[in-house]
C-alpha cells in the first residue's frame, strides 16, 4: 500500500496485490475474508486494489472488480457489503467516477492525484493507514465465540514464522503465544 504513493515502487506494489489474489482459495486468508478482527477486509482489500487499476490506467479491469459487489452470492464476503458503512461511499463514488479518477492520475498534475482508499495524507511526510475502513466492526455483528477465534495465515503467506513467547491482543492485553 505505502508503494502506491511512490513513483519508483508502484509496479511492485501492483504486483504486490495481484499476487494477494491467488492466495484467495487457501481459505481463510486474511485478504479475502471478514472475521470479527476485521470485518471489511475483503472489501478494502479489493477496493484497494480498484485504486491500483485506476492509477495504472486500467478502467476496465477496476470496473470488473468493482461490479462484484452485485454478485454477492458469487463473492460471499461481499454479502458484508451493507454493513460497510465506511467504504460505500468511496466504493460508489468509484463506480461513477472511475474514468475520471484514471484522468487525473494520467495528467501531468501530481497535486491532483486522488489518494489511495487506505491511505490519509498527513500535513509533513507520508500518508498514514486508515486501518478502521477494515478492521472496525461498524454495522457487522460478531458473537463472543467469533471474536475470541483466531485463524492464523497459511503458513505459505504467513509474515510471522515464528511466534513470539508472549503476545498481545488486540486491545493490548498479554496472551500466550499461538
Amino acid at each position: 500500500m505505502s508503494f502506491f504513493e511512490e513513483k519508483n515502487h508502484f509496479a511492485e506494489g501492483l504486483a504486490a496485490w495481484q499476487d494477494s489474489f491467488t492466495h484467495c482459495a487457501e481459505v481463510p486468508v486474511r485478504t479475502c475474508s471478514n472475521l470479527p478482527r476485521f470485518s471489511h477486509n475483503f472489501e478494502g482489500f479489493v477496493l484497494g486494489y480498484v485504486d491500483f487499476l485506476l492509477k495504472a490506467g486500467d478502467v476496465e479491469s477496476a470496473y470488473k472488480y468493482l461490479s462484484i459487489r452485485h454478485v454477492p452470492d458469487q463473492f460471499p464476503p461481499m454479502a458484508a457489503y451493507p454493513q460497510w458503512t465506511l467504504g460505500q461511499a468511496a466504493w460508489e463514488y468509484r463506480e461513477t467516477n472511475a474514468p475520471a479518477l484514471a484522468a487525473r492520475y494520467a495528467n501531468t498534475d501530481p497535486s491532483d492525484d486522488p489518494v489511495h482508499l487506505m491511505l490519509k495524507p498527513r500535513q509533513w511526510g507520508g500518508s498514514t493507514a486508515a486501518c478502521q475502513l477494515c478492521h472496525q466492526a461498524q454495522g457487522s455483528r460478531w458473537t463472543e465465540a467469533e471474536k475470541n477465534t483466531i485463524v492464523l495465515p497459511p503458513e505459505q503467506v504467513a509474515s510471522v514464522k515464528r511466534w513470539p513467547a508472549v503476545s498481545t491482543s488486540w486491545y493490548g492485553a498479554h496472551l500466550p503465544s499461538p
